[in-house]
């Protein structure tokens, strides 16, 4: 399954999860539509870090491009469309209340790739701190990896 949807988008999924719970996963599964070459087009997993604290993530080369980020709690749940390349254009982050009381924060748009890349320059040299550590990013390719993993077991088992 070397590239694929999981490896290529499937990060914009996790990271913020792991961010969220502040740990790894305890159970993860997976389900993957592979191409002929035997990368992943299309997956879908499901992460449990135990506590109630859920989530179901899907990437795809195949479907329409979609980029929604809903977290839900007990108290409200948050919902960003374009959550992980909004573009130029200001972006609406909702918060759904318990109550049915919606809050819209408007977000500035801007350009993720060149942020990134003026990011990469400042800790190049030496102005800023990377804002992930090594152990983070080493964190998020384990569970990639377990990801990956499940949904080999689940091809295999068909």
């Amino acid at each position: 399954m070397g590239g694929g949807a999981l490896l290529d988008v499937g990060i914009y999924c996790i990271a913020p999860l792991l961010a969220a719970a502040g740990r790894l996963p305890a159970r993860v599964e997976a389900a993957a539509s592979m191409t002929k070459s035997g990368v992943d087009a299309s997956f879908s997993g499901w992460l449990d870090w135990g506590d109630g604290f859920t989530a179901a993530i899907e990437c795809s080369f195949d479907a329409p491009e979609r980029q929604f980020l809903e977290i839900v709690g007990t108290e409200a749940a948050v919902l960003v469309d374009r959550a992980y390349t909004p573009g130029p254009d200001d972006v609406t982050i909702t918060l759904r209340h318990r109550s049915g009381r919606l809050e819209e924060i408007v977000a500035g748009g801007a350009d993720p790739y060149r942020l990134m890349l003026d990011h990469f320059h400042a800790v190049v040299r030496g102005e800023a701190a990377p804002r992930r550590s090594c152990a983070d990013s080493i964190a998020l390719l384990s569970v990639l990896e377990r990801l990956r993993e499940a949904a080999a077991a689940t091809v295999a088992s068909l």
